[in-house]
């Protein structure tokens, strides 16, 4: 079975606060802010909220994100603090992982036979079933284009375990396909999330697990990574893995659009906030991926297609990708990072969108045995 590898912990802490308030167990809005308790950090005073405007030296956490000081949302972060800061490129280690498999001969192997594919939605933090989601397949593996093939799962959607069936034409196997998952409901209760690139491979039925994200856990960012999400942006995040699937460390992450000829990166219109995590929590002092190889980046414009880069010290120079005239693509901002690999994304308005940096993305079954 193939199993999306969204950060299942993304936001553990804020999972359990936004159900304790959902249930009404945070008691009352006893200022009348509009949040009750443990999301409003101070219940006592009506100026002090999720979400509230953090003025600059008044000593007080106005927006309950755990600084007394405003946190700037920009890819840069540059506070003058390197050591806490998760825009700078500043890591020191060689990346960590088995990298045999990146050796220039890698090849895009032929689509396989068309099956039936069993599928299964869970909650990504608790990994209970979702029952009533949505499923989308794109079997183009491209959501925006707007005249591509979708195919919908119909009413009444996932049953009880959260499960549903893709019937034989639809996906093949070793074929990149994409997904939206997500449940209607009033009030809502999960979050759109799409994922690019899914590959499965094996004999059919073929089988994969998809995630589905919180609506609450969504809107408790602001706590859980100390970034306001903005309406009509969306989260690029990802995971990082080497030849063997096992999580890369050490690198750095970032999103842009490459210049093959000239090995430029070109940042997406708007700033973003990256932010890496720590045994799969998120960690605001994290500046680089750590050992769970998690990474995302916070209110990504929409609407072109990105590359999901990654950035490290390599353990051998042949590892870094080049430009079309085969030079190595350094970062323009730390001479000793490498371009080492990404992937290829274009993020949906108000979602989650998936695309791991994968060095061997195909199953062995999907290799071709031949020239």
């Amino acid at each position: 079975m193939t199993v999306l590898l969204f950060p299942r912990n993304l936001v553990r802490l804020a999972l359990l606060t936004s159900t304790l308030a959902f249930m009404g167990c945070g008691g009352t809005d006893e200022d009348g802010d509009g949040f009750s308790p443990p999301e409003d950090c101070d219940d006592a005073n009506a100026a002090i909220f999720p979400g509230a405007e953090e003025i600059a030296g008044d000593t007080q956490d106005s927006n309950c994100d755990g600084d007394r000081e405003p946190v700037d949302e920009g890819n840069d972060n540059d506070d003058g603090d390197e050591t806490t800061d998760p825009g700078d490129f500043d890591t020191t280690e060689t990346v960590t992982g088995d990298w045999a498999c990146k050796d220039g001969t890698a090849q895009v192997p032929a689509a396989g036979a068309s099956g039936a594919l069993d599928g299964t939605v869970e909650d990504f933090q608790d990994e209970d079933p979702v029952a009533a989601a949505r499923v989308q397949i794109w079997p183009g593996n491209d959501p925006a284009d707007a005249d591509a093939t979708v195919w919908e799962l119909e009413s009444p959607f996932t049953d009880g375990d959260g499960q549903f069936q893709v019937p034989e034409g639809i996906i093949s196997a070793c074929s990149p396909f994409a997904a939206r998952v997500w449940t209607e409901f009033d009030p809502q209760l999960t979050y759109q999330t799409y994922q690019v690139g899914i590959i499965v491979a094996g004999e059919a039925p073929f089988s994969t697990t998809f995630n589905s994200v919180s609506y609450a856990t969504y809107n408790l960012l602001p706590l859980t990574v100390g970034v306001e999400p903005q309406p009509g942006k969306g989260i690029a995040a990802g995971r990082m893995t080497d030849c063997n699937g096992d999580p890369i460390a050490n690198a750095e992450a970032s999103v842009g659009v490459v210049d093959w000829d000239s090995g430029s990166i070109t940042a997406p219109e708007g700033e973003y906030a990256m932010r890496y995590f720590v045994d799969e929590d998120p960690n605001g002092s994290q500046t680089h991926i750590s050992d769970d190889g998690l990474f995302g980046a916070m209110n990504v414009s929409p609407g072109q297609s990105l590359a999901l880069i990654t950035w490290g010290i390599p353990q051998d120079e042949g590892h870094c990708e080049t430009t079309t005239a085969g030079d190595i693509i350094w970062n323009s901002d730390n001479s000793a990072l490498c371009l080492l690999a990404y992937s290829t994304i274009n993020v949906q308005p108000d979602s989650v969108n998936i695309a791991n940096v994968q060095l061997k993305p195909y199953p062995d079954s999907c290799t071709p045995t031949d020239g």
